[in-house]
């Protein structure tokens, strides 16, 4: 009793434990889910806002990306550039301004802003950044000129269709609103984001007044300390101590820009919610502790100390000392239903103890008599106990058996039946009757044992299945067993039939049934016809194949290989359609054998492979292999694809990839892949020859994109000419060329050099030179960088072109001029009756000598961008059409671009390009009026009318002095400068103009 009051005491202990246990589980659990919850607060927060504010900064990165495809495609004009800029500020007022900077130092604002002449805008942080970065950038904050908005700038460089760097386009975007985002967010007690630039500045804060008269605040004002790092969900988390509270902190980068959120989420609410969660499980436990030691106490009262005095009263019992005891049943005695129990049985113990001591004497006399018998009958009990094992064991053995056999009968899956054959007088089988029938003989043929046993086969079957069995049955005792598979149209199923014969005139039939395999064996059959069909029928060549050797194969494959027959296929192996290597340099056979292993194990491959037409034409296919088994047999089933266009367009495109498609020499790709790939110690020296056209721009302005493309293809190929085998010559832009010397030193370098200037000199293109600045450095030591032997190489280059380069643009203008004067008769004579003309009327307006003779200079170059015009417009006699008349009006601007390009005739440009200005803006190509257009050009374009009106041309006669002073007056103030058409009229009185 004892043991069962302390495992009583035990199990309470341990019920104790385990729920306090369970309930400081809980509390542990639900702190960490707390805790997990406000660092997923924290993330979310942040990333929320994050991607607000990188949604506002991608719409407007989006306007400048407009703009910049926009200005890369080049064909617009200043006005038309502006016009674009400003419409674009208009739809996005965020935007303060959208200008374009290029790489000349002009710019053009979208917002009116010109800047002075010291201005340098390629200095500008946000130029710099842009064309180093080489993306779309974003600036730090500032305020903006009139200190009442925060602004960035968004820039993007701008690269033109030849892949040149044109400048860079940009704009100043007002980020109130995307700081009011920030701004704008209710910040609870202790948890709150705020947003910082890159320099750590503070941009929006919601405690931090929006006060654009002091500078931002730093990160560093704030008093914050970072304790722990932490990651959660892939987020890098802190600990922090900001502004005297404690909570969690993260920082969430904006992609794109150098801004990050701070999210900071205060551990005040958690503390809160931790510390009421705490006392309620602390109540819970107490509570339940409570509730079990009052249940412990009343289960002491009540059963335990009932159970010991009850125990202690029963170990009291003993009947040979007293056999009138008994258990006490008063009033307030527990289990008292017990005690009588145990009383009545006490009181029917005293009975027989009694009367068995009345007949105690009487068994004595008897016994004595047994012990005399038993001693006879003992040698006889022997025997037969013998006998009587014997025969038990037997029996079991035969028991056992016929259990194990009819069990074996009765759960077998296949039908069995024991039949006897029926004969007529005549010893002639008329039937067959039922001995036995096991389980699923009844499942499959629906029958009850019981009422077919003894029953004849007729008279329960159709007659078909009747005359079968009876058949079958005859057959089996005359010549033995047998095996049948037979159809019953009845019951519609297969079977497989095991026939044999225990007995005389008796047959039993062991039944399977194959309905199932049969019905796939048709399948199958129908399959494998389908199969034959596509197969032969498939346009896509297929063979089958017995490891290497053909098999089988469609007509297609016949095609394919090009040969007539199948049989001239069949009973030949892979190899003999195979070249002995493939593409990639490895034995055909050594692949072929690869590839069936693969195959074996993963059941199908995908690969390509070149096989041999019957005449010796490459075949290259892409190969569907999969394993397959046919009669019983592993085999390969393999569908070809001819790939032979695609592997010729995929050589094409490699080609493309490392070539130039104007010159056929390699391209700026190529070359970067090599210089990395022969930058190698056993190089030494490697040397690079950076080579500059000379002119180009002003050769595709002049004589268009054709000419200038035939120089380019010119200087190509000369150059190829002079490198040897092994240099490597790639154009790496519109006129730069890079030669790849791998080891050669400078005295080679300069040879070759010499060779390339030699070749260059004897050719020429529109009687223009073919003028190339050549640069070149060496790398002689492995730890040179040759980036940076390139940069030299481009330097000295540079350096050269300086020089070079002015002298060649010089001499291309006087050939463009001698081609001019030479393919327009009179064009010689206009341009200097035009010049002086003009010199006279400056003369008149007091220009000084220096004035006389840029004008002069002017006016003789002033159509020279005529060169470019079509000839036979500018031959025609007859009235232009509108086309033809814009194309001539193109001139002034071709004639722009050509002088601008030399720096010695630079200055005139201007005169140049707005010679056909009308003083009332209805000229072009600007629509400058007034004191906009420039004197000379105002000279010029007064000086070559009168030249026009009174010369003599083809499409029209002349007018006499007196008309044309006529037009002249009618013209003053509308499209002559009144002063200048002045002084030309008293040119024209004095008679001074020839």
């Amino acid at each position: 009793m004892n043991v069962l009051i302390r495992k009583y005491y035990f199990f309470f202990i341990a019920l104790i434990a385990t729920l306090v246990a369970g309930l400081l589980f809980q509390y542990l659990s639900f702190e960490r889910l707390l805790r997990e919850k406000s660092m997923s607060v924290t993330v979310l927060t942040a990333e929320t806002i994050e991607k607000t504010v990188s949604g506002k900064l991608r719409q407007n990165a989006q306007i400048i990306l407009d703009a910049e495809v926009f200005t890369s495609a080049g064909n617009w004009t200043r006005e038309g550039l502006l016009d674009f800029y400003i419409r674009l500020m208009k739809e996005n007022p965020t935007f303060m301004s959208i200008y374009y900077g290029s790489i000349e130092n002009q710019m053009i604002n979208g917002s009116g802003f010109i800047p002075p002449p010291t201005f340098d805008l390629r200095q500008r942080p946000w130029y710099v950044k842009a064309v180093q970065e080489n993306k779309l950038i974003f600036s730090e904050a500032f305020l903006n000129a009139t200190k009442d908005q925060w602004v960035i700038t968004i820039a993007c460089p701008v690269y033109g269709p030849d892949g040149k760097l044109m400048g860079v386009v940009g704009g100043d975007v007002i980020i109130r609103n995307i700081l009011e985002l920030v701004f704008g967010r209710e910040a609870e007690e202790g948890n709150y984001s705020f947003l910082i630039d890159g320099q750590n500045n503070i941009l929006a804060h919601p405690m931090i007044d929006y006060d654009l008269s002091r500078p931002l605040r730093n990160t560093s004002e704030l008093s914050m300390k970072i304790q722990e790092r932490l990651s959660h969900n892939g987020y890098e988390l802190y600990t922090a101590i900001l502004d005297g509270k404690k909570g969690y902190l993260t920082y969430q980068k904006i992609d794109g820009t150098d801004w990050q959120i701070v999210t900071f989420l205060g551990f005040n609410e958690y503390l809160s919610y931790e510390t009421q969660v705490l006392t309620i499980f602390l109540l819970s436990g107490l509570a339940s502790v409570i509730i079990f030691l009052f249940f412990l106490w009343l289960s002491k009262k009540t059963i335990l100390t009932p159970v010991v005095k009850l125990e202690s009263e029963i170990s009291a019992i003993d009947v040979e000392k007293s056999k009138e005891y008994l258990l006490p049943e008063g009033e307030g005695e527990a289990f008292s239903q017990v005690r009588r129990s145990i009383n009545r049985v006490l009181g029917r113990t005293k009975d027989y103890f009694v009367e068995l001591e009345n007949h105690a004497e009487e068994l004595a006399a008897v016994n004595e008599q047994l012990e005399a018998s038993f001693n006879q009958l003992t040698l006889t009990e022997e025997e037969l106990r013998s006998k009587f094992e014997l025969l038990k064991y037997s029996e079991e053995r035969l028991a056992h058996s016929e259990r194990k056999y009819k069990s074996l009968i009765t759960e077998m899956q296949q039908a069995l039946a024991l039949f006897e054959i029926v004969r007529d007088a005549d010893n002639q089988a008329i039937d067959t009757v039922f001995l036995e029938i096991n389980s699923a003989f009844e499942r499959l043929f629906n029958a009850n044992r019981q009422q077919v046993l003894g029953r004849g086969m007729k008279a329960i079957a159709p007659d078909f299945e009747a005359k079968w069995f009876l058949q079958v049955g005859e057959e089996c005792i005359e010549r033995g067993s047998a095996r049948y598979e037979q159809y019953f149209p009845t019951m519609d199923k297969h079977f497989e039939i095991y026939v044999f014969s225990p007995e005389k005139e008796q047959f039993a039939i062991l039944m399977t049934d194959i309905s199932d395999r049969k019905t796939f064996e048709h399948a199958l059959s129908e399959s494998e016809k389908t199969f034959r069909t596509l197969f032969e029928e498939s346009s896509d060549p297929v063979v089958i194949v017995k490891t290497y050797t053909f098999v089988d194969c469609n007509r297609s494959a016949v095609i394919f290989l090009g040969e007539e027959h199948k049989d001239a296929i069949v009973g030949k192996s892979t190899w003999d359609f195979s070249p002995a290597m493939q593409p990639d340099g490895r034995s055909s056979r050594e692949v072929g054998e690869a590839i069936l292993k693969t195959a074996m194990t993963d059941g199908k491959v995908v690969f390509e492979w070149e096989h041999t037409k019957k005449d010796g034409t490459p075949l290259f296919v892409e190969v569907m292999l999969t394993t397959i088994t046919l009669h019983g047999e592993t085999m390969f089933h393999y569908l070809w694809r001819d790939i032979g266009q695609r592997r010729a367009n995929e050589k094409k495109l490699e080609y493309l990839s490392y070539h130039d498609q104007l010159t056929g020499i390699y391209n700026r790709r190529f070359f970067i892949e090599e210089m990395k790939r022969l930058d190698v110690k056993r190089n030494l020296p490697i040397t690079l020859i950076m080579a500059d056209v000379n002119g180009l721009k002003l050769i595709n302005d002049s004589f268009g994109h054709s000419t200038g493309d035939r120089m380019l293809q010119k200087i190509s190929m000369l150059l190829k000419k002079a490198c040897r085998a092994d240099d490597i010559l790639s154009r790496v832009g519109g006129d730069e060329f890079v030669v790849l010397l791998p080891q050669t030193n400078a005295e080679e370098t300069g040879q070759i050099i010499h060779r390339m200037q030699q070749l260059l000199s004897t050719e020429k293109i529109n009687d223009l030179d073919l003028s190339v600045s050549f640069g070149y450095q060496s790398k002689v030591s492995p730890e040179e960088d040759i980036h940076e032997i390139l940069k030299k190489a481009e330097e000295v280059m540079l350096t050269k072109k300086l020089n070079e380069s002015p002298f060649m643009k010089n001499r291309s203008v006087n050939v463009i001029l001698d081609s001019l004067y030479g393919n327009f008769e009179g064009e010689e004579k206009h341009s200097k009756r035009v010049a002086n003309i003009s010199r006279l009327v400056g003369i008149k307006l007091g220009l000084n000598a220096e004035e006389l003779e840029d004008l002069e200079k002017a006016a003789l170059l002033h159509d020279i961008g005529k060169i470019a015009i079509d000839k036979n417009i500018l031959r025609k006699t007859g009235p232009l059409t509108t086309e033809e008349r814009d194309e001539v009006r193109r001139h002034p601007e071709i004639g722009f671009r050509i002088l601008a390009t030399v720096p010695s005739l630079a200055k005139f440009a201007e005169y140049v390009l707005y010679h056909h200005e009308w003083w009332n803006g209805s000229g072009y190509p600007k629509g400058l009026r007034g004191e906009q257009i420039p004197l000379k050009a105002r000279i010029i374009s007064a000086a070559e009318a009168y030249d026009e009106m009174t010369g003599e041309y083809a499409y029209r006669k002349p007018m006499t002095k007196e008309e044309a002073k006529e037009e002249l007056l009618l013209h003053t103030g509308s499209q002559f400068d009144p002063l200048i058409a002045t002084r030309l009229l008293e040119a024209i009185d004095g008679e001074i103009v020839v």
